[in-house]
């Protein structure tokens, strides 16, 4: 399930400014590969999934979500 609070996020670029909004104390998940980086934030309780060529985030995610 997309998560709405945070589905703004989509299409931009992981950033500090982003890194600091979802509450820091990020969690990479199993899933995450050479295409990828799927990262789960504790304290927003999201997982979003990044492209690591664009460094665009693709998805987010309500909860903790291992692909």
């Amino acid at each position: 399930k997309v998560d709405d609070k945070y589905a703004n996020l989509v299409g931009k670029k992981y950033s500090p400014e982003i890194y600091i909004q979802l509450g820091g104390d990020v969690q990479t998940l199993p899933g995450t590969n050479n295409q990828k980086w799927i990262a789960y934030f504790p304290k927003a309780d999201i997982t979003i999934i990044e492209d690591k060529k664009t460094w665009k985030i693709i998805s987010v995610m309500k909860g903790r979500v291992e692909q």
